[in-house]
């Protein structure tokens, strides 16, 4: 069995990626006509998440992940989201933190 030696990505090139799932996920739900995600979409953009932070160190990207996206979401969190929407759109975040940032 032959093995091909892959070439670790960049942070660069892995937030160009995510950016457009986080740029898909804000319009979601800022309500604008945008649609869900699919089940490729959702695979993909886990898959790109989960190499970037299991590359051996040091590129190892996930403290790079966790502090861009985590602080794109409290940006979000604190400009768009009322009081009492406050608990489902947290929920919603974490849930994609956890999810694609996370792994």
């Amino acid at each position: 069995m032959s093995r091909q030696k892959v070439t670790p990505m960049t942070m660069d090139q892995g937030f160009e990626l995510i950016d457009a799932a986080v740029t898909k996920l804000k319009r979601i739900l800022e309500g604008k006509p945008e649609p869900a995600f699919g089940s490729h979409e959702y695979i993909e953009n886990y898959t790109i998440v989960y190499n970037m932070c299991t590359q051996k160190p040091p590129d190892d990207l996930s403290q790079q992940l966790y502090d861009k996206y985590g602080g794109i979401f409290e940006d979000y969190d604190k400009h768009t989201v009322s009081n009492d929407r406050l608990l489902i759109r947290g929920f919603l975040i974490n849930s994609f933190l956890i999810l694609f940032v996370c792994g």
